[in-house]
């Protein structure tokens, strides 16, 4: 079957975008990956928990967390979550990893986020897959 020209530019142009979602998921799951195998092991306590609503009207809450690096700083970080307001409870210990190097940047042990970020890079791109295909079929 012989494709116009547009038919290729536009899909070609959709491909370009899967690869750009494709890309963003790699440098993500490498993120993750090199916080988990980098970082060390820590447990932080819940100091504070504040709920606020987005634009949208959804509810989230921000924790605050102290923590000890294995040198000994005290570190400080805000968690933002959409989790139900029972999940967590102030003074309650949560684990996570943390970058010896940053040790403000964290990854929680159980971070579902990470997962759901997963997905909808997957998503997106087999979206603009399956555009590109019909974008050669229906511009030929």
């Amino acid at each position: 079957m012989n494709f116009t020209p547009v038919a290729y530019l536009v899909a070609s142009f959709l491909f370009f975008i899967v690869l750009i979602f494709l890309g963003g998921m790699m440098i993500f799951k490498l993120k993750r990956r090199q916080i988990i195998r980098l970082g060390h092991e820590a447990t932080g306590t819940i100091l504070e928990i504040k709920e606020h609503w987005g634009r949208s009207g959804n509810k989230y809450f921000k924790l605050l967390i102290q923590y000890q690096t294995r040198a000994g700083q005290t570190v400080m970080f805000r968690h933002t979550t959409i989790n139900k307001r029972e999940t967590y409870q102030i003074g309650e210990t949560v684990s996570f990893y943390y970058n010896p190097r940053h040790p403000e940047k964290y990854l929680f042990k159980n971070d579902k986020h990470g997962k759901s970020v997963m997905r909808f890079f997957c998503i997106m791109a087999s979206l603009f897959i399956i555009l590109a295909v019909c974008a050669l079929f229906l511009l030929s």
